[in-house]
């Protein structure tokens, strides 16, 4: 496997006609070539293969693969894959200032357990911010002592036990708590259902938060996701795992390890038909598993289902099942014939 970023025009060149983004390209915009970087750019300050670029042709001569490079194409001319956060980068940057805003507000607002408020006359508040020296001793100091030497002869006032603070005239004592934005989840929310709209996935599972949805909800949005993944399970791994398979199939053909059936077509004639196969991936997540058997017991008793489809829906080989379960019914019968042996 090959970092992406790999994958790039020798030299750094700008891309051109017939080269884009590292793919040489033919006549016909066919893939003919790829330019791949020795080491990546992040290590040009590490190794000189980092200004090195190796050209690699897609297929030998005689049609094997020697590239296998899988995407999703969104348009017509594609030459390379698109990342799945780029219609989402705006929202993230947002969300990430936003989160950190509101972590700072938190932690200031914890750095003051309490705050007296008292009022001074004009004189007084200009002089303390200005420093205003009086001849003797700052003015602001001399407010501050008054006020400690206060506080220091009323601190033993009790009532039933209990301390009562006892205050200058116009002070007030405010406790304070560090509190959080009241809108943060709220607005974390609407960004969060934002990336998961780009990304054709539910709120539920992008923010795995399923508190705020019902059964009917959470099952269609899963369903709707289901189906988009389905779409991405053909076009990426299906189709990454079959040029595998293929490949994999080729060289055991020629190496003489698998002998193909006498009178069949050689594996380059029918290499299509060969190389079919059928993946499968885990299955479908079910809310009410209950509800979801039945669904498919009926979908089978009306024709519209096959064991094989069922089982897959449920990640599993419907053959494999089939054949574990011949062996625990012939397990079982044998348990139970010495079982009756040893009681006789």
């Amino acid at each position: 496997l090959i970092d992406s970023e790999r994958l790039c025009n020798p030299y750094e060149l700008p891309d051109s006609y017939r080269l884009r983004a590292g793919v040489e390209l033919g006549p016909r915009g066919q893939a003919l070539a790829y330019h791949i970087r020795s080491a990546h750019q992040s290590e040009a300050g590490l190794t000189h293969h980092a200004y090195q670029w190796k050209k690699i042709a897609k297929r030998k001569r005689w049609g094997r693969l020697q590239i296998l490079h899988i995407f999703e194409p969104e348009q017509a001319d594609q030459t390379r894959g698109v990342n799945v956060f780029v219609s989402s980068l705006k929202s993230l940057k947002m969300l990430e200032q936003f989160q950190d805003a509101t972590l700072q507000n938190a932690i200031v607002n914890a750095m003051y357990a309490a705050v007296i408020e008292s009022e001074m006359d004009s004189q007084t508040v200009l002089a303390a911010l200005g420093g205003v020296d009086d001849g003797h001793n700052n003015a602001f100091t001399n407010y501050l002592a008054q006020v400690a030497g206060y506080h220091q002869k009323a601190k033993n006032i009790r009532f039933n036990g209990v301390k009562i603070p006892h205050l200058l005239p116009n002070e007030k004592l405010e406790l304070k708590t560090a509190s959080t934005n009241a809108a943060f989840s709220q607005f974390e929310d609407t960004l969060l259902r934002h990336l998961a709209a780009s990304m054709n996935l539910s709120f539920e599972q992008l923010s795995k938060d399923y508190s705020k949805t019902n059964y009917s909800s959470a099952r269609a949005s899963m369903l709707e996701s289901w189906k988009y993944f389905l779409g991405i399970r053909e076009i990426i791994p299906a189709r990454f795992c079959s040029q595998l398979y293929a490949l994999w199939l080729e060289e055991m053909v020629n190496k003489g390890i698998i002998q193909l059936p006498n009178g069949s077509p050689n594996f380059y004639q029918a290499k299509s038909a060969w190389c079919r196969c059928l993946w499968i991936a885990q299955g479908q997540t079910h809310i009410d598993g209950l509800k979801e058997v039945k669904r498919i017991e009926l979908l089978m008793n009306l024709g519209l289902l096959t064991y094989e489809k069922a089982a897959m829906m449920l990640g599993e080989d419907y053959q494999e099942l089939f054949e574990q379960r011949l062996r625990e019914k012939q397990e079982m019968g044998s348990f139970q014939n010495n079982r009756n042996k040893k009681a006789q």
